[in-house]
């Protein structure tokens, strides 16, 4: 029996329900004042069978039928042990299943949006990850150029920026801004060489 069934199950079990009353409900018979009747389901001349109560189970002592409450459903009605529960479920009107998947559909959505959340999560530290590395490189770039004003720059631009974004204590990448865009910045700086152009001041 999965989860969900198992769930309803001790539901059922725990409920208010009083196995006396499913019992002359789908069944019916006499008790003695012992609390025996002729057990329904084997031909007797002494009575055998008694229900308990207190944890909704019967037991036969002739032919050794006995269970819990869903038992004596399933075995009054001949059906199976979760159709046996539904039935209960309807006819007592427990709305147990129905409760079950709300509970089951929240669950899922709740599954589905932390994953979705995860998923996110993981792209953007990939992109944030990737536009670092792309910095490092152009770094590595910068230092086998020939030096100059307009490089020596550039270096100390950039090696600010990297050491502040590795600053943070959580991801190792948590410093680069979400929004942040490597190539642009690297076409920018790349400008003003490709164009002739140098900084004279820093």
């Amino acid at each position: 029996m999965n989860v969900y069934f198992s769930e309803i199950k001790e539901k059922i079990m725990s409920s208010e329900l009083d196995i006396l009353d499913v019992f002359n409900r789908y069944i019916g018979g006499t008790f003695d004042r012992k609390g025996f009747c002729r057990c329904p389901f084997h031909n007797e001349k002494t009575p055998s069978f008694k229900l308990f109560r207190n944890n909704k189970s019967f037991y036969c002592f002739g032919c050794g039928a006995g269970g819990n409450i869903i038992n004596l459903v399933s075995k009054a009605l001949n059906i199976g042990y979760v159709e046996a529960m539904k039935r209960l479920d309807e006819d007592y009107s427990l709305g147990l299943f129905e409760k079950q998947i709300k509970t089951d559909t929240r669950r899922s959505k709740e599954a589905i949006e932390t994953a979705r959340k995860q998923l996110k999560n993981q792209q953007l530290q990939i992109k944030r990850k990737n536009n670092y590395f792309k910095l490092i490189d152009y770094f590595k770039e910068l230092q086998e150029m020939p030096q100059n004003q307009a490089v020596s720059h550039d270096l100390a631009f950039m090696e600010r920026l990297l050491d502040k974004w590795l600053s943070y204590e959580n991801e190792p990448f948590d410093g680069v801004p979400a929004d942040f865009n490597a190539d642009v910045l690297i076409y920018a700086l790349k400008s003003k060489f490709t164009n002739g152009e140098e900084v004279e001041n820093g």
